[in-house]
């Protein structure tokens, strides 16, 4: 997926979000935002590069900046904590519903409350969302379902051998329950998390607070801090699991952008909720819906 204007006015406001949680010190805003202005208008113009024009990369490439100049690892290491905290309350109140189904309609719960919780999500341009949501989210996840490959998902994965792509903390919480039921049908799992911190991505701690680790067969990172899932920046160790994998799970948008840039040996589902008015537009559906949609192996989005 390509850039629109709004995503560069997006990527700019996320920028001066984060930068004004991290500190006070208006001269140190103005340097991040600066380098970051100036680190995304050259990448934009680098025609070389094949992700010059993708939202995830360009996204990657300013929390890289803003990382360096603010001199903060992880600057959202609180943030990621507390959406742990919530998710792990929410998942104890929702379990309940799960019980009693079987077969396709308990995966398909699942597949919904994974999706639900990709709303968790912050500084997204026309995305207000409050850890408070999250319940709600969960409650209207059916309702809000708008394209529903669930089922082909469900007869894809009996049996073979699943790479699983997550997007946020807190989100990884929710993912446990589909995993869980990934392995119920015969599959095998491999669970992968950002090798380091990225806006509020998960990362091999968040997989570990939410025993990730006691649900899925493997747990690898990506081996890179990049947002979404750019192949030429990933560990050997991902890339074997990756090319050996019957079919994809990818979370979120940034996993969309960036995978409907380049064709996989395999299918790939993606599981999001449509936070921007780019992503809505490129899958054809409006802002605001869960999503659940194949992309066959093989295949690219043109947008």
């Amino acid at each position: 997926m390509k850039i629109k204007p709004i995503c560069i006015v997006c990527l700019i406001s996320r920028a001066y979000k984060e930068v004004e949680r991290l500190t006070g010190d208006v001269d140190a805003r103005m340097k991040a935002v600066k380098a970051v202005v100036e680190a995304i208008n050259r990448e934009i113009n680098h025609e070389d590069h094949p992700f010059h024009l993708v939202p995830a990369y360009l996204g990657t490439v300013r929390e890289r900046v803003i990382r360096e100049v603010i001199g903060v690892d992880d600057p959202f290491a609180e943030i990621k904590a507390e959406s742990n905290r919530v998710a792990l309350n929410v998942l104890s109140n929702v379990s309940k519903s799960l019980k009693g189904k079987d077969g396709f309609e308990k995966f398909r719960q699942a597949c919904l409350l994974a999706v639900a919780g990709n709303i968790i999500e912050f500084d997204v341009l026309g995305h207000e969302f409050r850890l408070e949501d999250v319940t709600e989210a969960v409650v209207k996840a059916e309702d809000e379902l708008v394209i529903d490959d669930t089922e082909k998902l469900y007869k894809a994965v009996k049996g073979g051998s699943v790479l699983y792509l997550t997007d946020n903390a807190g989100e990884i919480v929710f993912d446990t329950v589909l995993v869980r039921e990934l392995k119920r049908v015969g599959a095998r799992v491999t669970v992968a998390v950002k090798g380091g911190p990225v806006m509020n991505d998960a990362t091999m701690a968040d997989a570990l607070e939410a025993e990730m680790h006691k649900v899925a067969d493997n747990v690898v990172t990506t081996g890179t801090d990049c947002i979404g899932l750019f192949l030429h920046e990933c560990s050997s160790e991902f890339l074997e699991e990756y090319r050996k994998a019957d079919v994809i799970v990818a979370k979120g948008m940034g996993n969309f952008e960036s995978m409907t840039e380049v064709e996989h040996p395999c299918d790939v589902y993606f599981l999001l909720r449509t936070k921007c008015t780019p992503v809505a537009e490129c899958i054809g559906v409006p802002k605001g819906g869960n999503v659940v949609l194949r992309l066959p192996k093989g295949e690219k989005l043109k947008c």
